[in-house]
């Protein structure tokens, strides 16, 4: 359910921006002489890193920035590729920000190595007394193995309060051992971008008045949509990522499951509800006179449409409607039928 979770997380996560746009920024939120370092790392080998100060004072962004570039120095792979910035937190209370490339190598037992030393004995010089250390990590199986002991219950995560040394600031290394399933990590992915291509040719068979087709192709996008998010792959393409395997499923799977939510699954019902309710009537067929194009199957005339000036005069007394056997009621019959007849009339009294 995790991915779900992260579908669901991001859509609440893009309401709650919404709403707090017109609103002041947040304040600090460590007490004075606390600073916290903050690490996330993703599958795709990318880590961020976010450094806050306390409220004692305003930070200059000299001071931040040099944060940063004892930050940058937290992940110690010889690939990795910090690069540094400042939030302005909406001209609130900036922090300092170190996103970082290439954390891991990708491959069947990929590690991670870390030390907040640095960034650690930075901020205790800052005037600053304790510092807060949490590392977020990656949501597959993992054996970490650093030191100090994290204070935290949840597995793969760390967390170090009151660090008041940079001897007791973490460091360490965490192995990760990504087992991948490739059918719900790629389906999660690929039966989206199908549900794309089926709900646009879907919509175009609409707008042709080709009924039949926009129902089938309605519901094929949504049925392929709903596959798609129930496959519930967040997690397996980021350890299809972390594997050495291809990221853009890692890097897709989100504003997919967003467009499903919000497009692909209301809209292939829409168009599939749309395409059987004007699916013409199977007791009447349309026959085109000498001249006209044939049409499709089981089209019918729908309401204000004529044809157009280039074709040739119908002979007159022309049949347009032709009865075809009853197959459910009289009632629904001489429904269509009357509907035949009214649609007769209404064309032999266009001008002509």
């Amino acid at each position: 359910m995790r991915g779900i979770r992260a579908v669901l997380a991001t859509v609440l996560a893009v309401a709650a921006a919404s709403v707090l746009a017109g609103c002041e920024p947040y304040g600090y939120a460590y007490p004075d002489g606390t600073a916290d370092i903050n690490i996330q790392v993703n599958p795709d080998g990318t880590a961020v890193t976010q450094v806050y100060f306390d409220g004692s004072r305003e930070r200059s962004e000299e001071e931040l920035l040099d944060a940063a570039h004892a930050a940058a120095h937290i992940f110690t792979d010889p690939g990795a590729l910090p690069d540094i910035s400042i939030n302005g937190n909406s001209g609130g209370y900036p922090f300092a920000i170190v996103t970082t490339e290439h954390v891991f190598v990708p491959g069947a037992d990929p590690s991670i190595t870390f030390d907040t030393t640095e960034a650690v004995a930075y901020l205790l010089t800052q005037g600053l007394t304790s510092v807060d250390v949490s590392w977020r990590g990656i949501d597959m199986p993992n054996t970490p193995a650093w030191q100090p002991p994290s204070q935290s219950e949840e597995p793969g995560d760390g967390r170090w309060a009151t660090v008041t040394t940079s001897i007791d600031a973490p460091r360490g290394e965490v192995h990760l051992h990504p087992e991948p399933n490739l059918v719900r990590a790629y389906g999660s992915v690929l039966a989206p971008i199908f549900a794309v291509v089926a709900l646009a040719i879907g919509i175009v068979y609409l707008t042709a008045r080709r009924h039949r087709a926009a129902a089938v192709f309605g519901g094929v996008a949504l049925a392929a949509a709903v596959l798609g998010f129930a496959a519930n792959g967040y997690d397996e393409t980021g350890a299809l990522a972390a594997s050495g395997g291809p990221t853009w499923p890692y890097m897709l799977f989100l504003p997919l499951g967003l467009l499903s939510l919000g497009v692909l699954i209301p809209g292939g019902a829409l168009v599939m509800m749309l395409g059987l309710a004007r699916v013409p009537h199977p007791y009447v067929v349309f026959d085109p006179p000498p001249g006209w194009p044939q049409t499709e199957p089981g089209w019918l005339p729908y309401a204000g449409w004529y044809p157009p000036p280039d074709w040739p005069q119908a002979p007159k007394d022309w049949k347009f409607l032709t009865p075809v056997p009853k197959r459910e009621s009289y009632g629904s019959t001489r429904w269509a039928r009357a509907t035949a007849r009214a649609w007769v009339n209404w064309y032999r009294n266009l001008p002509k």
